[in-house]
């Protein structure tokens, strides 16, 4: 329901609280998200953005 709404205001995406990679599977309205936090290095960023 809450999906559904947030699509028809006009939303065109939108994030989970879980953890990991999005994917195509998991359609625009609930994909993963990867927490960046301060002091994040590069190399942690890329192992993240790699491995989720």
């Amino acid at each position: 329901m809450t999906l559904q709404l947030a699509e028809k205001s006009g939303y065109e995406i939108g994030l989970t609280t879980h953890q990991g990679l999005a994917n195509n599977r998991q359609g625009l309205f609930a994909l993963d998200r990867i927490r960046i936090t301060p002091g994040l290095s590069t190399a942690q960023f890329m192992y993240l953005i790699t491995n989720g």
